[in-house]
């Protein structure tokens, strides 16, 4: 029973933490959400992403020499393959550390564990970039908790009970016990080849049997008893699960917000149909394939386990403070609309960005993600790629499938107008912001390219003939027209797509049939120099796959090979006198944290370049990405690796038969049937920052195994041609 004792000793315990965090709430608190800036890693980084694979799994390695043979195996196999992701995952620059949210949940944490300082010393909690409501354990006791977590849950004790969950998964040493069982939900080859984000791997690698998490959370219960949290918050924690797969509030989304002085939605053609909503319960996996209980289920047996117990106080939402966590709430919401934009749900950002306008609506950072995910829409539809990013909107749950019903109702030309509208009304407000401006032009040029064959019949004092300016987008057009800035930006861009229009078709009528994309990668291969003087490579990066195994991945190969292809690249980057500089998480100490937040956000600008199906996009950090030119003195930055591929041959049988009936040719039958096929591909990517442009693309196919002397040669063919001048 909690008592007045039991509330004061709370309140002492919690005294240490509220005091050392007193800087910490202030400047939260302080937080200007109408100039909000991305959280990023900060402080001394962790042991955790320091220590390599191989001597994570050396360490373990060691410990289970008493084990029995099979045993030993099976846990060996456990060791590489979630120490191989965990490493990788820490070194994506998806996980956070000494951020807000990190601080408050460990500060969470502190409390949970006060009396049992050695458990609370084993465990290492940390915030992933994901939007997804989701936390997961691992076996040598990091926590990891999603944003999406941060982002839906309703208060403190529900995210308290969450942790006493995930904390339980450790003690009982469930990720191990679950793969030693061999009760794995994951298709390795899907996992592998379907470029699944890399918590995903680690989610599904950490599913657990319904036994696992009913005991997790019984466990987790007694432990979240001592905390003095409300005990209700165990049974609501699951009402959030079960909405995890809607968006983090509901407001109904009324479009006219996108309306400016120029140009105006038509009412009726954006009103809601009446579609059949997929019921939110299917987007759950069913209670007879699952092997996860749902959560009406284990929120019923914690339900009648609570009311079984002794009378108690009603216990704390919040020992933190209500106000820290909103706050915390309100910073994982932002991040989420970002994530949503990264993740290219273009409809699900503009949705969110649009619930917390509502409470700020002077927000750059909130306008940015909408008009970013706008232009995003544009530049697919106009490409002919819509339904490439576009999400039905019958399975989108709430007013969220309104955004998709509107985008799907649009003609391409009225979204190209859209857009290019909102980023101008925001450009206006915020006339100093380079990718509003650098997105306004792009969508100009695309407007020229596409839809305007003249530009006579929008100017102001011209007298359109009928039928000539026609349709809400052509109306707004013309009014924008009005505004001698637009007018000139406009009059050249359309100027430039004349241009860009006629180079095409001149290449269309010139370039032999089969010159595609790869040919001309090709052609390149053989004579393409850049003439580079001073470069900074990125994080490179190798990995060795097996297709004949089940675990697909070769983890020990991998890191090593990865170490091996570093150092090949500065050897030769010093031999030819390519003046280079080595960002690489691979050889970090604690006091890089400058060049771990470098790499973080490197990747994620070359992610949102790279990955546009061949578009040229304007990124949303463009500008901050022109900061680290100047800090590292060029623009020019390279992306490099490599994959080596061992796999089964092909028609053994027949080569053996044709060996057998012709001895002659059965030493080579032998050595074919015998031998498995090796490939190496070798992938170069160059940009130049200030611009934005990919300055080469540069794949590298072997048809052999990854030998020193053929990397040695592969590497210094890379150099040469970044180094090489044009003769």
């Amino acid at each position: 029973m909690f008592g007045v004792k039991r509330n004061k000793l709370i309140f002492f315990c919690l005294l240490g933490i509220l005091i050392s965090g007193l800087g910490e709430v202030s400047n939260l608190h302080g937080q200007d959400f109408d100039r909000y800036r991305r959280l990023r890693a900060e402080g001394s980084i962790p042991k955790d992403f320091l220590r390599s694979f191989s001597d994570q799994y050396r360490t373990e390695q060691e410990s289970n020499v008493l084990d029995d043979k099979s045993t030993r195996k099976a846990k060996e196999a456990f060791y590489q393959e979630s120490y191989y992701f965990i490493n990788q995952l820490l070194l994506s620059g998806r996980v956070l550390f000494q951020d807000s949210l990190s601080r408050y949940i460990n500060q969470i944490a502190d409390h949970i564990l006060r009396h049992r300082p050695a458990l609370r010393k084993a465990l290492r909690i940390y915030v992933i970039k994901s939007p997804s409501v989701n936390a997961f354990t691992t076996n040598n006791g990091l926590i990891l908790v999603n944003m999406g977590l941060f982002a839906h849950l309703d208060n403190e004790a529900q995210l308290a009970f969450v942790l006493c969950h995930e904390i339980s998964h450790y003690i009982k040493k469930h990720p191990l016990d679950v793969f030693l069982e061999g009760k794995r939900l994951e298709n390795e080859k899907q996992t592998l080849f379907q470029r699944q984000p890399l918590e995903g791997i680690l989610t599904a690698k950490n599913q657990y049997s319904r036994e696992k998490e009913q005991e997790a959370d019984l466990i987790g219960l007694e432990l979240f008893r001592t905390t003095g949290y409300q005990l209700e918050a165990a049974v609501t924690a699951f009402d959030v699960l079960a909405r995890s797969a809607r968006p983090f509030g509901e407001k109904e989304f009324e479009p006219d917000f996108l309306n400016s002085t120029h140009l105006s939605l038509p009412e009726d053609q954006f009103l809601p149909d009446s579609i059949p909503l997929i019921k939110e319960e299917t987007l759950l996996t069913d209670t007879d394939q699952s092997t996860h209980p749902q959560p009406d289920d284990r929120k019923e047996i914690l339900r009648r386990i609570i009311e079984d117990m002794p009378a108690q106080t009603e216990g704390y939402r919040w020992l933190l403070g209500e106000r820290h966590f909103r706050n915390v709430q309100k910073i994982a919401r932002y991040e989420s609309c970002f994530l949503h934009l990264s993740e290219k749900r273009y409809e699900l950002a503009i949705y969110t960005a649009y619930l917390l306008l509502q409470d700020d609506p002077e927000s750059l950072f909130l306008k940015k993600i909408i008009a970013q995910s706008l232009y995003g829409l544009a530049k697919y539809a106009n490409s002919g790629k819509l339904w490439d990013v576009h999400q039905d909107f019958g399975y989108l749950i709430g007013p969220a499938r309104l955004v998709s019903q509107m985008v799907e109702k649009l003609k391409d030309e009225e979204l190209s107008m859209l857009a290019l509208s909102y980023i101008w009304k925001v450009h206006q407000a915020f006339p100093q912001d380079v990718e509003l401006e650098l997105m306004g032009q792009d969508l100009m040029m695309e407007m020229g390219k596409y839809y305007l064959d003249g530009l006579d019949r929008f100017l102001p004092g011209k007298d359109a003939r009928p039928g000539e300016v026609s349709g809400f987008w052509q109306q707004a057009l013309r009014e924008m027209m009005t505004d001698s800035a637009f007018r000139q930006q406009m009059t050249e861009a359309w100027a430039k797509a004349r241009v860009e229009n006629a180079r095409v078709r001149d290449q269309q009528t010139f370039d032999p049939p089969g010159n595609t994309l790869r040919d001309r990668s090709q052609k390149a291969l053989k004579g393409y120099n850049l003439g580079l003087d001073n470069v900074v490579f990125v994080d490179p990066y190798f990995q060795h796959l097996d297709e004949r195994k089940k675990r697909k991945v070769e983890y020990i190969a991998s890191a090593e090979a990865e170490g091996q292809y570093i150092q090949l690249l500065k050897q030769h980057a010093g031999q030819l006198g390519l003046n280079y500089q080595m960002l690489s998480t691979h050889y970090l100490k604690r006091e890089d944290i400058r060049i771990f937040q470098d790499v973080v956000l490197l990747n994620e600008w070359v992610n949102q370049i790279s990955e546009h199906d061949g578009l040229e996009m304007v990124s949303i950090l463009h500008e901050e990405v022109q900061q680290l030119t100047k800090k590292y003195g060029t623009s020019t930055f390279v992306w490099t690796g490599g994959v080596s591929m061992t796999q089964a041959r092909s028609g053994k049988a027949l080569v053996m038969l044709s060996g057998i009936l012709l001895p002659v040719i059965l030493p080579y039958s032998l050595w074919y049937v015998a031998t498995p096929n090796h490939d190496t591909l070798l992938y170069t990517m160059v940009y130049d920052l200030k611009t934005g442009k990919n300055l080469l693309l540069y794949p590298k196919w072997l048809k052999m195994k990854d030998h020193r002397d053929v990397l040695n040669s592969a590497t210094y063919d890379l150099i040469f041609q970044l180094k090489q001048g044009k003769n």
